[in-house]
């Protein structure tokens, strides 16, 4: 807790923020030490993050239609893995039907679309696709298009991780009226990003 406190005042972290990171921040030293990494390793690359999100306060990123994932100057996209590493239990994971990526594989290269439908479970599944294809199909990790929704582009604890992958931006339905003078903008946004669907589509692969 002190360690967090301190990167707070150091980073110029808003208070109503602490809880949140107070309890991500000793779920990750305790997982992460668990799977045997040093807490002071764990320490120094939480400061890392920390230093990120700060940068959302500074100067805040505004997601495009269709956001490239950012690898110059700053490598986002490794950071978000590395970051995510230490809370994963790729010993006691299993991917079930992996031959089916095979498949995959040769159906992008033949220039053909694959869409997953997945149960999403929390912002950090993009690093954990990564983490789980980085042996067998680390292609297929990378250059996967997830579709964002609005928490993802704009809660500035997600954004240092949403900023490393390929996303198609929308809101939600149930946001869609909140405020409701937004409403409009919003749906027009979602069509631009349909529009930017189907342009990809057409392209294939």
């Amino acid at each position: 807790m002190d360690f967090l406190e301190q990167l707070m005042e150091t980073y110029h972290i808003p208070a109503k923020f602490l809880d949140i990171l107070c309890d991500f921040y000793e779920s990750y030293i305790e997982e992460g030490q668990a799977s045997g990494m040093p807490k002071m390793v764990l320490e120094d690359t939480f400061k890392r993050y920390i230093s990120l999100v700060q940068d959302q306060f500074r100067s805040p990123y505004s997601f495009e239609i269709y956001h490239r994932r950012v690898k110059a100057p700053f490598d986002y996209y490794s950071f978000g893995n590395e970051f995510i590493r230490p809370i994963v239990d790729k010993k006691g994971s299993s991917i079930l039907y992996g031959y089916n990526l095979d498949t995959i594989a040769q159906q992008l290269r033949d220039k053909e679309n694959v869409v997953f439908f997945a149960n999403h479970q929390s912002e950090i599944d993009p690093q954990i696709i990564s983490l789980l294809l980085e042996e067998s199909h680390p292609d297929i990790a990378e250059e996967m298009v997830f579709v964002a929704g609005e928490r993802v582009i704009k809660d500035p604890l997600a954004i240092p991780l949403s900023y490393g992958r390929d996303l198609l931006c929308v809101y939600s339905k149930r946001h869609m009226e909140n405020p409701p003078e937004e409403k409009a903008e919003k749906q027009q946004h979602n069509r631009k990003t349909m529009n930017m669907m189907n342009s990809l589509l057409a392209q294939g692969g």
